[in-house]
């Protein structure tokens, strides 16, 4: 399931091969995203294990800031890419759940909604303390 229209394309391994071999600079950048797309999975996993929801959310908030934010005068502007109940799926808790954690989160001032597809971080810092 993607959250957004995609392209895929596919390459054997002999053709992937020679296209490394003739650009190095290719197998460098393919490393830094593995390793960058292994410390996510890490921080995912141990972040989900977890059973308080509000650190469960933070983590997804966080996430989607990094993917869909947009810095503004307000904070990190997030354009939601799922709906509510998708995002309780996404961290396994229910839409209840969500809802309310993002109610304390605004009420703490960390966060500000705007409707339901656009969410702003407006204490980052406080936001990730969360998840250290």
């Amino acid at each position: 399931y993607a959250i957004s229209n995609v392209k895929i394309c596919t390459l054997t391994k002999q053709d992937m091969d020679k296209i490394i071999m003739s650009n190095p600079e290719i197998s460098l950048k393919l490393l830094q995203v593995i390793s960058k797309r292994l410390s996510q999975t890490e921080n995912l996993a141990q972040n989900l294990a977890t059973n308080d929801a509000e650190i469960k959310i933070a983590f997804m908030l966080l996430e989607f800031g990094e993917e869909y934010g947009t810095s503004t005068s307000h904070g990190l502007q997030i354009n939601l890419p799922i709906n509510r109940e998708e995002m309780a799926n996404y961290v396994g808790v229910t839409r209840e759940t969500i809802s309310r954690k993002l109610s304390i989160f605004e009420e703490l001032g960390i966060i500000s909604l705007k409707g339901n597809k656009v969410l702003i971080i407006k204490q980052l810092d406080k936001l990730k303390s969360y998840v250290e």
